[in-house]
């Protein structure tokens, strides 16, 4: 930018020797006119003030004799700036007011020549170079030459200077993309490939702090979706809250595939305040209004084929806690009519002699002789023989 230069030291500043009264006198008397310098061009520019700065004006000077200087044109037409309100205008400023220099007319042309070509014309104008804001900088960039590229997301870098990251994007649509320069349709895409182990492409890490007794329930994600389809329309897709893919695709050997894995509980010895429930898995189904043909809590489909499997199960337990069914259980069917139903027959390793005792429940099992036995034991530990007539 343009800086105009101070006046040098003996030209800085006079006195007034006479009274200067604002709008009505057309000369400054000074105590030596000599101090300022001759208007070639015309019209420097003087700040005329009294001692604590409480009055005080621009004026333009167009001529200079010895002591004085004299402004043209009307009483009123010199003045650029006041403090001296309408009405005020009279003011005299008294015998010593400061009358000093703050800006030569050639400097005033020079920074008009210099800025003229960059007035935009609705007379605005453009930042062109650092403009210097007390002791910061505002910086001017060009989007093609600093290779700010539209849609991309701006950060300020070294030195203040802008720069962009080819990883943060925003498309036309306000998607925004993380490692990629256009999100699509997804309100947000995150694509990342990492070498490194532990390496997360989302990560939230939250602490939940509560320093007094209520109700609060703390969320690291969370979200909804819900349908908007008008009546009579009928949508043959699906709503899904959440949907994960997580696929070997590669020709390198890999130990473990997760498509979710989740824990919760207490995370280390130092957690010694107590937890009443602890869920690693908690869903429920709604049906408050409308028609479900089928609700399920949980189901499992059947696999999509083509490699080998080597060992398959649909649902595997390793925990040995027990395990609880409120309603009643079908194997190989739809519709149980009893706690357990079984559609088909039922294979009972055979064992040395029945499990302990429980008070009100029988136990029926087989016998390990030959040929095997079908045995009862009663909740007094009796057993009895099941008779079976060989078909």
């Amino acid at each position: 930018m343009t800086t105009i230069a101070a006046p040098s030291a003996n030209q800085v500043q006079s006195t007034l020797t006479a009274a200067f009264t604002r709008g009505t006198s057309t000369t400054l008397v000074l105590t030596d006119g000599s101090l300022f310098p001759s208007p070639t061009p015309l019209g420097h520019v003087v700040y005329v003030h009294n001692a604590d700065e409480s009055k005080w004006c621009l004026v333009i000077y167009t001529s200079r004799a010895t002591n004085t200087l004299t402004m043209g044109g009307g009483a009123a037409d010199y003045a650029l700036a006041k403090n001296v309100s309408i009405g005020d205008e009279a003011y005299e400023f008294p015998i010593g007011c400061v009358v000093e220099l703050v800006c030569a007319a050639d400097e005033i042309a020079q920074l008009f020549t210099e800025q003229a070509d960059k007035i935009d014309a609705d007379g605005s104008v453009p930042l062109t170079a650092n403009w210097d804001v007390l002791d910061n900088d505002i910086r001017a960039q060009n989007l093609t030459a600093d290779a700010l590229t539209a849609g991309r997301v701006i950060f300020t870098g070294t030195d203040g200077l802008l720069t962009v990251d080819a990883k943060f994007s925003r498309n036309a649509s306000g998607n925004f993309g993380f490692g990629i320069a256009d999100a699509g349709n997804d309100r947000i895409m995150v694509n990342y490939n990492p070498e490194d182990d532990g390496a997360h492409g989302l990560s939230v890490v939250m602490t939940g702090v509560v320093t007094s007794n209520g109700l609060y329930n703390n969320r690291a994600l969370t979200g909804s979706i819900k349908t908007n389809i008008d009546n009579g329309v009928t949508n043959s897709g699906s709503i899904r809250g959440l949907d994960f893919l997580a696929f070997h695709d590669s020709l390198g050997d890999i130990d473990d595939v997760y498509g979710i894995k989740i824990s919760a509980g207490s995370s280390d010895a130092v957690a010694t305040g107590d937890v009443i429930n602890s869920y690693c898995v908690r869903s429920r189904r709604f049906y408050k209004a409308g028609t479900i043909t089928n609700s399920y809590n949980i189901y499992l489909n059947s696999p999509v084929t083509g490699g080998t499997a080597t060992n398959e199960w649909a649902l595997y337990s390793a925990d040995t806690a027990d395990s609880y069914f409120a309603g009643n259980v079908g194997i190989g069917t739809t519709a149980p009519n009893q706690l357990l139903t079984v559609e088909g027959s039922i294979s009972l390793k055979e064992q040395s002699a029945a499990n302990a005792d429980t008070s009100a429940y029988g136990q029926l099992w087989t016998k390990s002789n030959s040929p095997n036995i079908l045995m009862y034991t009663d909740d007094a530990g009796n057993d009895f023989t099941v008779d079976v007539t060989a078909a």
